[in-house]
């Protein structure tokens, strides 16, 4: 299943489209801000439970922020199993994930991902899920995506805002990205994360961190002092160009796919002939990798991600604060 790629008149106020849908837009939030506050004995978990998510459509970098924040918790001595809905995939009912049986198809990119790392479980029914995996053993659970998901209660919200775009026109969706109005949503949370080194910081009492997502130079070894043909299709595809070249790659093209793209034979096909045209090694990142079939693998060189927090203690303090407040 592919998503779409977000419009580019959501970066604009004043485009005649944006400005036609901001009445649909508009009700979309105000949907969203009454179902949230109607939401009654919305269930909490028998242990802590961590939501990073965002207010907007989009890639903001929340898998591998959901990836450090577990291993950190694992190197604190927790037991962290991670919650998602497993975009695109077919699992409806709590379902943990395996590697080893499931694919993208099933389950989605990002619960493969993170299944390498912790316990993970996807399914419509956070709460389900929540149960089905304390009962597996998890003491804190870490639901990447659901801030507006009212299935379970978490116990600490943190927002993950892209720094570069902000909230973009500050329309809902479809006018805009916004899944709920930005003023609710900082009000709900317990922290803010702004990805990378833009100029955007929302007005808020919260506590404010910062974070780089780049690309991880072991990964890079085999790639150095040869030709690059990139292709992703992530929510922003273009930081896997930019992280390449940040990193001293040659990198003499790059493809575009819109995010969760489910990659075709013929799709690969084409972009094998390009880079062996360009006398160039095909790159990806691992979320895109981890989408192919196996049989479309072969030659493609996925490069992992590297999380860099510019106050380590600020968010060594915050985390401890959201495990060990439950319910």
């Amino acid at each position: 299943m592919t998503k779409l790629s977000a419009p580019r008149f959501w970066q604009s106020q004043f485009h005649p489209l944006a400005l036609a849908l901001w009445p649909i837009g508009k009700i979309y939030q105000i949907v969203t801000q009454i179902r949230i506050q109607n939401a009654k004995n919305v269930p909490d978990a028998r242990v802590p439970v961590i939501c990073i998510g965002n207010a907007t459509a989009g890639g903001t970098g929340k898998t591998p922020l959901v990836q450090d924040i577990v291993a950190r918790l694992q190197t604190m001595g927790r037991v962290p199993h991670i919650l998602l809905r497993g975009y695109g995939g077919l699992m409806e009912t709590a379902t943990r994930v395996d590697s080893g049986v499931h694919d993208a198809l099933d389950v989605g990119d990002e619960a493969l991902l993170h299944a390498a790392i912790a316990p993970t479980w996807v399914g419509r029914d956070r709460y389900a899920s929540a149960c089905a995996a304390i009962a597996a053993g998890a003491d804190i659970l870490v639901m990447d995506d659901g801030l507006q998901n009212t299935s379970i209660r978490p116990s600490a919200r943190w927002l993950v805002v892209d720094s570069a775009q902000g909230f973009a026109n500050g329309y809902g969706i479809p006018a805009g990205p916004l899944r709920e109005n930005p003023t609710h949503a900082l009000a709900r949370v317990d922290a803010v994360i702004l990805v990378g080194n833009g100029n955007f910081a929302p007005r808020t009492d919260k506590p404010i961190l910062r974070v780089s997502i780049g690309t991880d130079e072991n990964s890079l070894t085999a790639l150095q002092g040869k030709l690059i043909y990139a292709f992703a299709g992530i929510g922003q595809p273009e930081r896997l160009r930019a992280g390449l070249i940040a990193a001293g790659l040659d990198v003499v093209g790059a493809r575009s796919f819109p995010d969760h793209h489910t990659y075709s034979a013929g799709e690969i096909a084409a972009l094998r002939r390009r880079a062996k045209l360009l006398g160039a090694e095909l790159v990806t990142t691992q979320k895109d990798f981890v989408r192919l079939s196996p049989h479309l693998r072969a030659e493609i060189i996925p490069v992992d991600v590297k999380v860099g927090w510019n106050d380590p203690g600020r968010l060594q303090e915050i985390l401890e604060k959201s495990a060990a407040f439950a319910g």
